[in-house]
């Protein structure tokens, strides 16, 4: 909430219900205005709003400026309030029309395209904050791309939707630049291309995060692991073999725990599949690890791969990318119907090496003939590294089997 030392614009006298006067207090920025109540010594929930002002949040969702209202119901979780339904910004459970909708138009022609889920979080992630107000009104959006602002301006920034939402980045022309949702994302991205890390303060929607060790922090791993309403979307577009789902994985750090997630459950998942009823729970136990093992040896071949042809991009980055390839495992499954086994297998294989070439040259950089060849160089020094290891091993065994007959031999 505010300090007590702010000024409010206007005192209003609560209606019926109230024992005292209660202080209003407005700030806008260009179509989006925050508003605080002063009835409580925290965030004032929707039920309380309606008991002392009764009819002042339906007002201002009908009125004819206003497109979006967004408050707290009785459980404090936050809503968006349109003219023909809501959404509970937490859960996602949409009650008539999405009042976000127009928000996020689909055609990428238009102002403001994005998708509604990009919207949803964004006005989420500003309801989280422990400041927001008690409301957040967001001016009605018309069809040619304007808003009307709530201050004296003729154009204006600062809130959702139309032309304001459209921004530029002038870059080098092999800068991935992912979908982006808020000003700390391009902060990340720019932070990268430095290789610098990313000293972010914390947030109310997720812990700072670096590209490298602080991606691997505890913290930031279950952050993003329960952060399901962003990394279970990118998961379903990488299973679609959309490209940007793969540059946005591998440019944010909070993907990391979710790329292990997915890896290391349907590895496990394909060995309990295939060998469950074979042999014993501890021979499984033992070929999940050895699976494991070897796909983060795959993981560092695509990585040095990837160094020697395109010189950028860290081990990490590529497990994210990676990880994510790994939700084509889920075609998989249709091999369980005896009938599609055999064409299952063929197309799984051919979908997964697009998957992880995509996943590949996003993490890299990779562009040309460099992502072509980038996953191939990679397979090849996948299949040696294990190789080489087994020759290390074997010679190490051999070496102390030597010294111990050695040492046997002695007449002590």
């Amino acid at each position: 909430m505010l300090e007590r030392g702010v000024r409010p614009r206007e005192a209003i006298t609560v209606a019926s219900g109230a024992d005292r006067p209660a202080q209003v207090t407005a700030y806008g920025s260009g179509n989006l205005a925050q508003v605080y109540f002063d009835l409580h010594p925290r965030k004032i929930r929707l039920p309380e709003l309606d008991a002392a002002y009764p009819g002042m949040v339906d007002a201002l969702v009908r009125h004819a400026g206003i497109g979006l209202v967004c408050g707290y119901d009785e459980q404090g979780a936050p809503v968006a309030l349109g003219k023909q339904g809501r959404r509970n910004l937490h859960t996602g459970a949409v009650a008539g029309e999405d009042p976000l909708l127009p928000y996020a138009p689909a055609d990428p022609q238009t102002y403001g395209h994005a998708s509604v889920e990009t919207r949803a979080w964004q006005v989420r992630r500003v309801m989280d904050f422990p400041h927001a107000g008690d409301l957040m009104v967001i001016s009605t959006l018309y069809p040619d791309g304007s808003v009307a602002a709530l201050e004296e301006l003729i154009g204006n920034h600062g809130g959702l939707g139309g032309e304001q939402t459209d921004a530029f980045l002038f870059h080098p022309p092999d800068l991935i630049v992912p979908p982006t949702r808020n000003a700390v994302d391009v902060f990340h991205i720019l932070n990268d291309r430095r290789q610098q890390p990313v000293a972010a303060k914390p947030g109310p929607d997720l812990p700072a995060a670096q590209s490298g060790a602080g991606a691997w922090s505890p913290r930031n791993l279950w952050a993003g692991v329960k952060d399901i309403r962003t990394w279970l979307p990118l998961a379903g577009r990488a299973l679609m073999l959309d490209r940007s789902a793969y540059q946005a994985v591998v440019a944010d750090p909070h993907m990391t725990g979710p790329a292990l997630l997915l890896a290391l459950g349907f590895l496990t998942a394909a060995v309990l599949a295939r060998y469950w009823q074979l042999y014993g729970p501890l021979f499984n136990l033992l070929l999940i690890g050895v699976n494991i093992a070897v796909w983060f040896v795959y993981v560092a071949g695509i990585h040095i791969a990837g160094r020697i042809i395109a010189d950028k991009g860290s081990y990490t980055r590529t497990l994210r990318g990676l990880g994510f390839a790994s939700s084509l495992a889920l075609i998989r499954l249709l091999g369980l119907v005896p009938a599609l086994t055999p064409l299952v297998g063929l197309v799984s294989i051919w979908l997964s090496l697009i998957a992880v070439w995509m996943g590949a040259a996003a993490a890299h950089n990779a562009k040309g003939w460099r992502s072509i060849i980038l996953p191939l160089l990679g397979v090849i020094f996948a299949i040696l590294a294990p190789v080489l290891l087994q020759m290390m091993v074997s010679g190490a065994v051999f070496s102390v089997r030597s010294f111990l007959s050695q040492i046997g031999s002695f007449n002590w």
